[in-house]
C-alpha cells in the first residue's frame, strides 16, 4: 500500500520543482526531505526524478504519478473545504442593540446565557449599546437582530417580548433593618423606618421618571444622595451603603443572591419597569425562542 505521506512530499517536490521551497512549506529539512523522497523511490521500484544539482525533474513515471496524485490532493483540498464550510454555516452571529438606560451586567448575564443555550453550535453576539432611538434606526434598516430596550417602538418592528420587572425598594444587605420595615408594603413607612437617602435614576431616564412620579404620588421626601444616569451606578452605590434605590429585580438579582442586597415591598414590587425585546421578521435557527427564555429566567426572583 502507499504511503500518503511519502505521496504528498513527492507532490510537493514536483510542484514547486524545488527541494528546497517544498521542505520549506512541509516545515522539515533539506535533508530529510530528500531522504523520505528516497525511500518513497525504494519503495515503488522506480525513479521519479532526474536529479540535476537541486532542481528536479519529473522522469516518464514521475509524470503520470504527478497527474494522479495532484488529482487526489485537489479533492483532498476541495474536501478540507466542505468541512469548513459546514463549520462555518453552524456558527451563528448575531447583533444585538441595546438601549442605554438598559442595565449592563443584566446584558452581559443576557449574552453569557445566550451563548451557551445553543449546543453544539457556535455563537458570537456582538452588543452595541446606544440611545433608545439609534438603536431603533439601526433595527429599521435591519443592521440588528434583536434590540432591548424600555421604550416601545412604534411602526413595522417585531416585538417578542415585553417583560415587566417588579420595582423593590433595595438596601444594602449590611443595613440593619427591623422587622417591621422587612414585612411592610408602604414605601413611605419603610423609608422612614430605616431612615436613609435616597439614590435616584437621572430624571431623563424612564426609570428615573417613574422613580419620580412615585415619589411624588407617595408624598415622599427624602434626601437625594447620589444620581446617575448609569443603572449599574445606582445599583454599586446601594451595595456600598450609600442610600436606597428602586430597582427592577432583574437588574439586582444577582446581589439578592449574594447578600450584598435586600429588597422590601410588596412581592410584585411597588410598580413595574418594562423592556421589550424586538427581532427582525425573519429569526433565523429560533434564536428568539433562546432569548425569550435566557430573559425570562433572569428576571425570576429565586
Amino acid at each position: 500500500m502507499i504511503n500518503l505521506n511519502h505521496l504528498k512530499y513527492f507532490y510537493l517536490c514536483a510542484q514547486s520543482e524545488n527541494l528546497t521551497q517544498a521542505a520549506q512549506t512541509l516545515g522539515i529539512t533539506q535533508p530529510a526531505l530528500s531522504m523520505q523522497v528516497k525511500q518513497f523511490e525504494d519503495s515503488l521500484g522506480f525513479k521519479l526524478f532526474s536529479r540535476s544539482s537541486k532542481r528536479f525533474a519529473l522522469t516518464p513515471k514521475g509524470k503520470e504519478l504527478y497527474q494522479y496524485s495532484a488529482r487526489l490532493f485537489e479533492v483532498s483540498a476541495e474536501i478540507d473545504l466542505f468541512l469548513k464550510n459546514i463549520e462555518a454555516a453552524e456558527e451563528l452571529n448575531i447583533k444585538l442593540g441595546v438601549s442605554e438606560e438598559v442595565e449592563r451586567p443584566f446584558i452581559a448575564e443576557v449574552a453569557g446565557r445566550l451563548t451557551k443555550s445553543h449546543h453544539g453550535k457556535k455563537l458570537s453576539v456582538l452588543i452595541l449599546s446606544k440611545s433608545h432611538d439609534e438603536i431603533a434606526r439601526l433595527m429599521q434598516n435591519e443592521n440588528l437582530d434583536f434590540i432591548i430596550t424600555n421604550k416601545e417602538i412604534r411602526g413595522g418592528l417585531k416585538m417578542i417580548l415585553k417583560l415587566d420587572m417588579p420595582v423593590h425598594l433595595a438596601v444594602s444587605g449590611t443595613t440593619t433593618i427591623n422587622g417591621f420595615a422587612t414585612g411592610s408594603q408602604n414605601a413611605n413607612k419603610i423609608l422612614n423606618t430605616i431612615d436613609m437617602d435616597m439614590i435616584v435614576p437621572d430624571e431623563d431616564l424612564v426609570l428615573g421618571k417613574e422613580t419620580k412620579k412615585f415619589l411624588r404620588q407617595h408624598r415622599i421626601q427624602k434626601h437625594v444622595s447620589i444620581s446617575s444616569n448609569i443603572v449599574s451606578c445606582l445599583v454599586r452605590s446601594v451595595q456600598e451603603d450609600a442610600g436606597v434605590a428602586f430597582l427592577p429585580i432583574p437588574y439586582i438579582s444577582k446581589e439578592i443572591k449574594r447578600g450584598t442586597i435586600r429588597v422590601m415591598g410588596p412581592r410584585q414590587g411597588f410598580w413595574s419597569h418594562s423592556l421589550y425585546v424586538y427581532s427582525q421578521k425573519s429569526d433565523r435557527s429560533n434564536l428568539s425562542e433562546s432569548l425569550i427564555k435566557v430573559i425570562q429566567d433572569l428576571s425570576v426572583l429565586t
